[in-house]
């Protein structure tokens, strides 16, 4: 599991790899960082998973997550809503995964990180 406090001032989005070692799947969900609870958004859950309808897959393999309060046109199964001057904590969790996790024989080929952070003013 992977967390990390956020600030929804900023459109943001976020390049997820999808070469862990698995048999099931991966999910992001957003906490409010004050209550720890799940974000209250229009979204009946405010997250994205790798068994998303719909998921935008890159052509070169990781997914791109939007977070923020509008979803980027064309974008909208890979977005997360978010409230505007409101702190929030996004945490992937990883479902499944295999023995060379555990045990550490699996390493990232390339040394790209599983989790790249990007921000923007809008879409």
């Amino acid at each position: 599991m992977f967390a990390r406090t956020l600030h929804s001032a900023l459109q943001q989005v976020r390049s997820l790899a999808d070469d862990w070692p698995k048999n099931d799947f991966w999910s992001v969900i957003v906490y409010d960082n004050q209550t720890c609870s799940m974000l209250q958004t229009d979204q009946q859950f405010p997250s994205v998973s790798s068994q998303t309808k719909g998921l935008l897959v890159n052509a070169d393999g990781p997914v791109d997550v939007y977070f923020g309060s509008k979803a980027p046109v064309g974008k909208e199964n890979n977005w997360v809503q978010t409230i505007p001057d409101k702190g929030w904590i996004m945490i992937l969790r990883l479902y499944g995964l295999l023995e060379p996790w555990f045990n550490k024989t699996w390493r990232r080929g390339d040394r790209t990180p599983a989790v790249t952070w990007r921000s923007r003013e809008r879409w």
